[in-house]
């Protein structure tokens, strides 16, 4: 039981530091995940999923693990922000 307890806890544990970065204000510690590099395109005035979505610059974040990270809204998917990796100098 205590193997159980401690499991529970671990995964809670981990799965709150994996967003713990996120602004709370974009996605209240939620509704955000990774995606890969290849499905987010650097356009003129913002950046362009794969999906067709437009993302305007000045609404993206930087990114804290240099990864692209999209936030959604629970149910629709309409996208609320886009977090991007920074530019090498």
């Amino acid at each position: 039981m205590r193997a159980i307890v401690f499991c529970a806890a671990l995964f809670a544990a981990t799965s709150a530091l994996a967003h713990g970065w996120y602004d709370h204000a974009c996605c209240s510690d939620r509704d955000c995940a990774p995606v890969p590099a290849e499905t987010v395109t650097e356009v003129p005035g913002g950046w362009r999923l794969k999906s067709g979505e437009f993302i305007e610059r000045g609404n993206e974040k930087k990114s804290q693990d240099e990864d692209y990270h999209v936030c959604r809204v629970n149910g629709t998917g309409a996208v609320l922000c886009l977090y991007v990796p920074s530019r090498g100098s």
